[in-house]
């Protein structure tokens, strides 16, 4: 099992609560390598994760985006980076693998929820949220490629139509909502070509700390004060001091 994630130096602190919550789980010993697309990092805070983790291993990209942009153009260099970074990946055999948003903290062991039978694991929303975009029934934060042509197939259908969504789409408006739009609109159109596991968001990427969460995503909300370190770790400051992160 291997894990494809994306840092900048904005989002270095969430990425100390990940790799420091996860290595302290036993499911840490399963997974092989942990692939990070570096999108803007020092290269003083890329050593303090290599010196402190045995299974980190740095990808550069052409993006570097050291400070988190709420540009179109940004966010989509950068999405389109990390599905680009884990079709390479699968192209090269590195399935199964987990593409796990960096701003996620672990709270139990999470790999008995992957169906490794299936071609693609992917997230499911229990309650569908209506945007602009259409209906996200899914979120794209936790996604899990196991069969490799197959898999290939659908990132490749995903990257391109992340790539070619236009303003009709309310992308200008919505700039960070791409990635799962595309997912959503792709999932219900190739359903049938693949062999789908729908994981539940609440378990694998919970907005919140619940007894059943396993993974739970600090999502930020919008702009503002919703959207800072401070509010976004609050839901887990029971488990964790986040001062200790920064």
């Amino acid at each position: 099992m291997n894990i494809l994630t994306v840092m900048n130096e904005d989002y270095s602190s969430y990425g100390r609560i990940f790799f420091s919550s996860l290595s302290k789980l036993s499911d840490y010993n399963k997974i092989e390598k942990i692939y990070v697309i570096d999108t803007g990092m020092e290269e003083e805070t890329k050593a303090e994760f290599l010196s402190s983790y045995d299974r980190i291993w740095f990808i550069d990209s052409e993006v570097n985006h050291a400070k988190t942009s709420h540009n179109a153009q940004d966010w989509r260099e950068i999405v389109a980076t990390k599905v680009k970074g884990l079709s390479s990946l699968v192209e090269a055999g590195e399935s199964p693998i987990c593409m796990i948003d960096i701003d996620c903290f672990f709270k139990e062991n999470f790999i008995d929820e992957i169906n490794l039978e299936a071609d693609i694991n992917v997230c499911k929303r229990r309650k569908p949220v209506a945007l602009v975009m259409g209906l996200m029934t899914h979120i794209a934060s936790f996604f899990c490629v196991n069969n490799n042509d197959k898999g290939l197939d659908f990132l490749k259908m995903w990257t391109e139509r992340m790539l070619n969504m236009d303003d009709k789409m309310g992308i200008n408006k919505y700039p960070n909502h791409i990635e799962t739009p595309a997912l959503c609109e792709l999932i219900s159109r190739v359903s049938h070509l693949l062999t789908i596991e729908h994981l539940d968001q609440d378990v694998v990427s919970s907005n919140s700390l619940t007894d059943e969460s396993k993974i739970i995503h600090l999502k930020g909300e919008g702009l503002g004060y919703n959207s800072t370190f401070e509010y976004r770790t609050k839901r887990i400051a029971s488990l964790i001091d986040p001062n200790d992160y920064i």
